[in-house]
């Protein structure tokens, strides 16, 4: 009986922690975006960068597009 209640506490608190860590990670990075959100009026945004394997997919919408519109 009291194998399987250590099992059963050593299961909870693991969960526990990792339920923790799991809030704590998403609190900072929460935190982080805010301050990235909030900050100065002349700090440069990031742009989007493609990947590059969509490149050949954007190419041939693009193309459906326009041969759709000649149509």
């Amino acid at each position: 009986m009291t194998d399987l209640l250590h099992k059963l506490v050593s299961a909870a608190i693991a969960g526990g922690l990792i339920a923790l860590a799991g809030r704590l990670g998403a609190q900072r990075r929460r935190r982080k975006a805010a301050e990235a959100g909030s900050g100065e009026a002349g700090a440069a945004t990031p742009t989007a960068v493609e990947d590059p394997s969509q490149a050949p997919q954007r190419h041939v919408r693009q193309a459906d597009r326009s041969r759709d519109g000649l149509a």
